[in-house]
């Protein structure tokens, strides 16, 4: 089933695509079953409190 792009393209992987949503925010779109997004997530969150 074909949607339509929520923004600009601004990159594809082997799993996901990710569109220009604004100025400030980007959405990664993932294909065929996807990943883990919250382990994911926890990443960033994780050197944001370490000052990395």
């Amino acid at each position: 089933m074909a949607t339509t792009p929520p923004g600009r393209l601004l990159g594809s992987g082997r799993r996901a695509d990710v569109y220009e949503i604004d100025e400030v925010w980007v959405l990664r779109r993932e294909r065929e079953g996807g990943g883990d997004a919250a382990g994911e997530g926890a990443f960033p969150a994780g050197a944001v409190r370490f000052q990395y």
